[in-house]
């Protein structure tokens, strides 16, 4: 909460910590009192928000890279699916970006994903990795043949990222559980 680059409550705390301050001022003297004091305040308040909204950090990026990625697998958009993962993409079965990337145009291919739920995260970033831990719920498209078997498929991945200069991508992703049972690649 106290990092000013992710949460504008440090500065909005700020802002009315001087709004005290200077109304207690103005009532022990009260010819003190200035009209351009009422901005003090609001100019904080406004730079808390702007610099929340305006400088991104690691940590927000990360959270925008996950939403890129289910938002890109939901649409089932694979040349935005490419552009996510890193070109030295490495995981225990595909040893490769184009590997992944053939894995992604199998499934996605035909309509598969009729919607993807974020049901947890974990992250922990350690300057230019981090990894991610992700519960995400899929809804199967209705049209596909897979739906006649099952229509909602829960999955638990672990997925690294890296930092490459300013952009975060995945450098690996790795299968823990399907439905609640433990899975690897290659074993679905």
């Amino acid at each position: 909460m106290w990092n000013i680059f992710e949460y504008p409550w440090t500065g909005i705390i700020v802002a009315l910590a001087i709004q005290m301050l200077l109304t207690i001022i103005h009532i022990v003297k009260p010819n003190t009192r200035k009209l351009w004091h009422t901005a003090i305040p609001v100019i904080i308040i406004a730079l808390a928000f702007g610099v929340d909204h305006f400088i991104k950090t690691d940590r927000e990026k990360i959270e925008l890279l996950i939403t890129e990625t289910l938002s890109a697998t939901q649409a089932e958009d694979l040349a935005r699916v490419e552009a996510l993962f890193a070109d030295d993409y490495d995981d225990s079965y595909n040893r490769s970006k184009e590997q992944i990337m053939n894995v992604c145009r199998k499934w996605l291919s035909k309509p598969f994903i009729e919607k993807n739920s974020l049901m947890g995260k974990q992250l922990e970033l350690r300057d230019e990795n981090a990894v991610v831990i992700l519960s995400v719920v899929t809804q199967i498209e209705a049209s596909n043949e897979a739906s006649s078997m099952i229509k909602v498929l829960s999955t638990t991945s672990r997925i690294s990222l890296a930092k490459y200069g300013d952009k975060w991508l995945i450098k690996g992703v790795q299968i823990t559980q399907i439905n609640g049972q433990p899975m690897r690649w290659g074993e679905f």
